[in-house]
């Protein structure tokens, strides 16, 4: 149901930021990492690896990833932006929400002083959370990370890849989804495994190098720690 309301458009901007307030608050500072990211960590191991996720909330760098191997191109909830947007800047969203919460009625969820709506620094407009909901978008806080990724990917040609793409169904399938079955067709050496509940179908053309496994992460990502006899790289994504 939170989910639903982040595109919800029909509110006053005191409702939508006592919303979003606390909604972001649960979600990216106070909710704790699901097992299935330790798990995750514990299965790459020492290996090379990187991390290619639509999560917004930040759960893998929580859960003990490096920074500098996580790429998140939908964006972060840590930040928020211009809607216009007039300028390409985006700002630390935590003081922000901060400010905010205590200023929430709790039978409206409006917020009660009208100062405390967020605006753009430089032009006064609105605001929203840096995160992918439109064609307004700064990706500029996430070019760094793409070309890391890419410059990893690069790379891992001359050895073995493993794909581990968990939960990625048609939400947004061009982010994850179809680009890793691109890489497994392009990687001579690459094998995709796919971990779907609802989604795990791998194209026939793939079926010899790809591995469709129907359930949820911690299961099949627990089954999938063995300790030895893994390929050198290992391409942890998730969406």
């Amino acid at each position: 149901m939170q989910y639903e309301l982040i595109g919800y458009r029909d509110w006053t901007e005191a409702l939508k930021w006592g919303f979003l307030a606390e909604h972001v608050t649960a979600v990216r500072w106070e909710a704790t990492p699901h097992p299935a990211y330790t798990e995750l960590l514990k299965l790459v191991g020492e290996k090379g690896h990187f991390v290619l996720t639509t999560n917004v909330e930040g759960m893998f760098a929580k859960s003990g990833f490096t920074e500098e191997r996580i790429y998140t191109p939908q964006g972060s909830y840590a930040r928020y932006q211009c809607l216009q947007p007039c300028t390409t800047d985006t700002w630390p969203l935590k003081p922000v929400v901060d400010r905010i919460r205590p200023s929430i009625d709790a039978s409206t969820q409006e917020i009660t002083d009208p100062e405390l709506v967020p605006l753009c620094p430089h032009g006064g407009g609105p605001v929203f959370m840096n995160v992918r909901g439109g064609n307004w978008f700064i990706d500029a806080p996430y070019r760094e990370q793409e070309d890391r990724f890419y410059a990893w990917l690069e790379k891992t040609t001359a050895g073995a890849l493993v794909i581990v793409e968990i939960g990625s169904g048609f939400n947004t399938p061009g982010v994850i989804r179809w680009p890793m079955e691109a890489i497994t067709r392009q990687h001579q050496s690459a094998r995709l495994i796919r971990v779907n509940v609802d989604h795990p179908e791998v194209p026939a053309a793939l079926s010899t190098r790809a591995i469709s496994i129907r359930g949820r992460a911690i299961e099949w990502v627990r089954a999938l720690r063995r300790p030895a006899g893994c390929p050198s790289h290992t391409g942890a994504r998730d969406e």
